[in-house]
């Protein structure tokens, strides 16, 4: 997910100030107070990064609804542990699948368990699910 622009930031701080979080608007009113600084063709574009980003949701063709800056990051942040859980993963050969509500780590035994124990360990302090799959366990037969 790519960071937001200042502009962009700018103008999302701007319409939450006026229309509060979680608060209706109409595009043309929100346009009004941006007039003097934007075109409207950037206005709108502006706007529809913001829905991408989904800092802003569209209700209706003209009305839209603000959306906590929390939602964002916590997308950031999720991309951002991935990431980074991947790249660890594979360093102890190991394999990672990001779920939109959890983290799936696939380990070939045990051992490598101990070496990412603690990264799961602070990861699962940012309220982000974690499962590790082991494979079964052979049972060494008698001869």
């Amino acid at each position: 997910m790519p960071f937001i622009r200042k502009r962009e930031l700018v103008i999302y701080y701007i319409l939450s100030k006026h229309y509060g979080i979680n608060g209706k608007f109409n595009i043309g009113d929100a346009y009004d107070v941006f007039k003097w600084a934007l075109s409207r063709k950037v206005f709108r574009n502006v706007i529809k990064r913001l829905v991408k980003y989904g800092l802003i949701e569209r209700l209706d063709r003209y009305v839209y609804v603000i959306k906590p800056l929390d939602n964002y990051l916590d997308k950031l942040m999720y991309g951002f542990l991935c990431s980074k859980l991947m790249r660890y993963a594979k360093s102890i050969d190991g394999q990672i699948t990001c779920y939109s509500d959890e983290f799936v780590i696939t380990l070939k035994d045990s051992k490598e368990l101990d070496l990412i124990k603690w990264v799961l360990d602070r990861i699962s302090l940012f309220g982000v699910k974690v499962r590790v799959h082991l494979p079964p366990q052979k049972s060494q037969q008698q001869s």
